[in-house]
């Protein structure tokens, strides 16, 4: 007889997720400003190049298979049977890909002289592709021993830094250090396993149709990668300069963490359900829960926009220290990133993955990437890492108003257009506040707190004002939750 899982309430699933992100995001905010003292730029650049490298073996050996199987176990969480033919399936197309992708990184290790032990330390990060079942965990939307795991590693990662980092002799030992946190992370997940599925026999017929379903997924990974990775590469390569790098690389992790916040977490809780009401074909939930996914990730991305435009000049010299005066630019142009790539992540996630559109969100990204690829290479010999932000902001604006307009009627340009402008007014009203204040403090943390916090309040006011849809609703919620303290 089957047994079906019990369903874990989407509030329950969230709170779960929320923590894991909040836990994400604080440790690299906890290790970053001692990390970047420690090792300082130039080793930061190497760090940063060396990764990017390893990123492309990463893929090979991940294929897609992570966006792919969250879908299809959604869609067979009912069924143990189901779900535990579709789990070995995927996770031996897994581990074929990752031996695949451990024979060509090995020619990388051996025949590659310089950063030849760092490379060798980062075989740890392919090594975790082939562990990693986090996917089965979101698919049944059983989040909990995912962020269990997770929370623990990403703690002793964090401890471990700060007591075997010392010098900037020690870089290899902080490579090691995430590496295996990953990996130790991906392989206990294993332990909680057995009480979902079953052993189940997998025939050709399976791993044929599981192939098909994985490349169809790859290549929206592959532009991800692009996205994250090739400027990374292209900027060692072209500019030789791993100081530039290392600046580029904190850019992007504060970007990373904003992204994290504002809208992956919310996308990634998301997309098993939404997976599930398109099986249905429950219409008006669908509806719904994209509207209300936009104008919750919308509301946080203006807002991280404008604000991280705003502090910047104070964030970076107070988080980082000296020698990263360049992170400043980098950090103003990357910022507008958020927005429009929340914009796009929301509907890839929300819309084209769960709905059957993968190969036409395929057709939009590989167009995207090669925009991206061809501009990075013209525009890095040029302006180095500016020349990156500007060719990935031109290629994700393409692709977020080619995903809106192919949306089948999902998404509007009418639509978003009433979504953001409000955000954006409040924004504008955020950043000059904060620019007139800031010329009457002084770079510090005091100064960086004051900023940070009036800039939410400004920007919650002005949303409240201008009467935005979401604002008022959570400004409800809010009064309702008080109301009713008061009352007991």
């Amino acid at each position: 007889m089957e047994k079906q899982l019990n369903k874990t309430s989407l509030k329950v699933n969230f709170i779960f997720n929320t923590f894991l992100q909040i836990l994400s995001t604080i440790a690299p905010l906890i290790t970053a400003p001692y990390v970047s003292r420690v090792l300082g730029p130039d080793n930061i650049g190497i760090y940063s190049y060396t990764l990017s490298i390893n990123s492309y073996f990463v893929l090979i050996a991940g294929l897609g298979t992570a966006s792919y199987g969250i879908i299809e176990i959604a869609q067979a969480r009912d069924s143990t049977y189901d779900r535990s033919k579709t789990f070995w399936g995927i996770e031996l197309i897994t581990v074929i890909t990752s031996v695949v992708s451990l024979i060509l990184w090995f020619f990388i290790v051996l025949f590659y002289d310089e950063y030849r032990f760092i490379f060798f330390i980062q075989t740890f990060y392919i090594l975790a592709i082939i562990f990693d079942i986090s996917w089965f965990f979101l698919g049944i939307e059983k989040l909990t021993h995912t962020v269990i795991i997770n929370s623990f590693f990403k703690i002793m990662g964090v401890i471990f830094i700060f007591l075997f980092v010392k010098t900037p002799n020690d870089l290899s030992i902080y490579i090691l250090i995430l590496a295996l946190s990953t990996f130790l992370g991906n392989t206990s997940m294993w332990i909680f396993l057995p009480k979902y599925i079953v052993k189940s026999k997998v025939t050709q017929k399976d791993l044929l149709a599981h192939c098909r379903g994985t490349l169809i997924y790859f290549v929206p990974t592959i532009a991800a990668t692009i996205y994250t990775v090739v400027d990374k590469t292209l900027i060692g390569i072209i500019t030789k300069d791993n100081i530039e790098n290392g600046c580029y690389e904190q850019a992007t992790k504060i970007i990373s963490i904003i992204r994290t916040i504002s809208f992956t977490s919310m996308n990634t809780l998301f997309s098993s359900r939404m997976s599930y009401l398109f099986s249905k074909n429950m219409k008006k939930e669908i509806e719904f829960n994209l509207s209300f996914a936009l104008e919750f990730i919308m509301t946080l991305s203006f807002g991280a926009f404008f604000g991280l435009c705003a502090v910047s000049k104070c964030f970076v010299p107070v988080f980082f220290g000296e020698g990263y005066s360049r992170v400043v630019i980098f950090l103003i142009l990357m910022s507008l990133l958020i927005p429009i790539m929340g914009i796009s992540n929301t509907i890839g996630y929300l819309y084209y993955n769960p709905s059957g559109n993968r190969a036409k969100s395929a057709k939009i990204l590989i167009f995207g990437t090669l925009i991206n690829c061809i501009l990075n290479v013209c525009l890095i010999k040029l302006f180095s890492g500016i020349g990156a932000i500007i060719a990935s902001v031109i290629a994700e604006f393409i692709i977020t108003y080619l995903y809106i307009k192919q949306s089948d009627g999902y998404i509007s340009f009418n639509q978003m257009f009433k979504i953001i402008s409000k955000k954006l007014i409040s924004g504008i009203l955020m950043l000059m506040t904060i620019i007139v204040i800031s010329k009457y403090l002084v770079y510090s943390i005091l100064s960086l707190i004051i900023e940070i916090c009036l800039g939410v309040i400004i920007y919650y006011l002005g949303l409240i004002v201008l009467k935005d849809t979401f604002a008022l609703g959570v400004n409800k919620k809010m009064f309702v939750i008080i109301k009713s303290k008061i009352k007991k």
